[in-house]
């Protein structure tokens, strides 16, 4: 067991992790290569606190893409800015190394090239639609609009799960646009995705 003036520490050798004692306060399971952010949950009954990472990633797409009339796709993504024990995979799957609620954020550029369309965007868990989250929208190319389609939705994972972001439109000319960077305003991304674990 190890000690300093605030608490001290006994680390498993089966596992290399440390439960620290603090206060009377039992922190258990804290990894040797300690992460800065992390989440600290307290049992108030045993004085136990349970230590778990709080892991996100941050997913974009650099390329513009498009639709195939009544035909499901996935939004892709082909740049990570940021994440720690989250990752794509196929490039359209978010995976999660930690058992735990996620919240999946997401902004989508929208153009109709011609014509009009009924666009729908749903989430899925592990391949299979999630029940009732779609959202529909209706586009047209009439005022030359770019619409942004931005909401969120929280879903439960364990290790190993997947999610992703789905999408159907009735017409080819439904697009999702990567915009250059210009002058002083930087390149606009087809989709942002930010994913948060909350729980």
């Amino acid at each position: 067991m190890a000690e300093n003036q605030r608490y001290t520490t006994q680390t498993k050798s089966n596992s290399g992790q440390e439960d620290i004692i603090y206060n009377n306060l039992y922190l258990l399971d804290i990894p040797k290569d300690d992460p800065d952010d992390f989440i600290l949950r307290l049992n108030p009954k045993t004085k136990q606190v349970r230590y778990s990472t709080q892991d996100y990633g941050v997913f974009i797409s650099t390329q513009t893409q498009t639709c195939t009339a009544n035909v499901s796709s996935s939004f892709t993504y082909n740049s990570t800015e940021e994440a720690s024990k989250v990752e794509t995979i196929n490039n359209s799957q978010i995976k999660v190394e930690n058992k735990g609620v996620y919240n999946f954020q997401f902004s989508v550029q929208v153009f109709q090239t011609s014509g009009q369309a009924e666009l729908y965007i749903w989430f899925k868990k592990n391949g299979v639609n999630i029940t009732n989250s779609a959202t529909r929208m209706s586009v047209n190319s009439n005022s030359h609009t770019h619409y942004v389609a931005s909401w969120n939705y929280v879903i439960s994972l364990n290790p190993e799960d997947t999610a992703e972001i789905s999408y159907q439109s009735d017409s080819n000319n439904t697009t999702f646009p990567f915009i250059s960077a210009s002058g002083n305003i930087p390149g606009t991304p087809s989709i942002i995705l930010t994913v948060t674990q909350v729980k």
